[in-house]
């Protein structure tokens, strides 16, 4: 039983220095890009609202090989508010290999202006490690299990966010 002991305290220590190592790289993370308004232009696809007057993030470019997103604060001068329906879903090495995916996502930066989040936006990126959400989100507009089945193991909630759609952090 002794052993049995140690092995678990091993394999939580390994846990929480891996999960304080995250948390390091996602607060680096925040320093880079907190105050760069067009950070994530370069490997993420935007698409104008239909009323014309903010971006919508909807996925990754055709051949990127990005493992870090940043969600732009600005795109062609218009803010970018909202982030489409499974637009990252699926960025995992398993798609990637199958050729099914471009990239394999490891860690997430959505900023301040982003106030809604698609359904599923990120489901399934298995290897996803580190997400950072600078401001509160629509819970009304945003959608379901934003974070299913993720490898999740340091997740910024926003300052003043009072509720979570249904499922955010669903597991299996």
């Amino acid at each position: 039983k002794l052993a049995a002991a140690e092995k678990e305290a091993k394999d939580n220590k390994a846990l929480l220095d891996k999960a304080n190592a995250d948390k390091a790289a996602a607060e680096k993370m925040v320093e880079q890009y907190k105050d760069n308004p067009i950070a994530g232009t370069d490997n993420v696809d935007y698409e104008l609202s239909d009323d014309g007057t903010y971006y919508i993030a909807t996925g990754l470019k055709e051949g990127s090989d990005a493992t870090i997103v940043v969600i732009a604060r600005e795109y062609n001068g218009l803010p970018v508010k909202e982030i489409a329906e499974e637009a990252f879903a699926n960025q995992n090495e398993a798609k990637v290999e199958a050729k099914e995916a471009v990239g394999v996502l490891r860690n997430v930066y959505i900023p301040d202006n982003v106030t809604i989040i698609g359904t599923k936006a990120f489901a399934w990126c298995t290897q996803l490690q580190v997400a950072i959400l600078e401001g509160p989100f629509d819970t009304d507009e945003s959608g379901v299990e934003i974070f299913m089945e993720t490898g999740l193991s340091y997740i910024k909630i926003p300052a003043g966010q009072k509720v979570l759609p249904a499922g955010f952090l669903r597991a299996n």
